[in-house]
């Protein structure tokens, strides 16, 4: 197996069966403002597009990969073999929850 780096803090390990895709730490956390007092709204704007912009890659990959291929998704420290369909759903909804965490900041 070899690590292939791609986008925004996205790798992908490919085996004979499989890839495994898992978000590489790109330092810090998105927490809230309570969490993280001394951040400015714009820095937290800006890790929350990051995030966003990790999840748009993650989907873009995911939709190139054949529909009958099985991905591993990083759940804490382990990771589970599932299908592409659902590695794509929770992405799209990681993304949802981000965008709607940009929109709470903006106003």
């Amino acid at each position: 197996m070899f690590l292939e780096s791609i986008g925004i803090g996205l790798a992908f390990t490919r085996g004979i069966e499989s890839d495994t895709i898992e978000k590489m730490p790109t330092g810090g956390g998105f927490g809230t403002a309570a969490a993280f007092p001394s951040r400015t709204i714009e820095e937290q704007k800006l890790e929350i597009t990051k995030e966003m912009r990790s999840h748009e890659v993650s989907i873009a990959e995911l939709n190139h990969l054949s529909s009958t291929r099985a991905v591993f998704q990083k759940n804490g420290n382990i990771f589970f073999r599932t299908t592409v369909q659902k590695a794509t759903t929770s992405e799209q909804k990681k993304l949802d929850a981000a965008r709607a965490k940009l929109q709470k900041l903006n106003y």
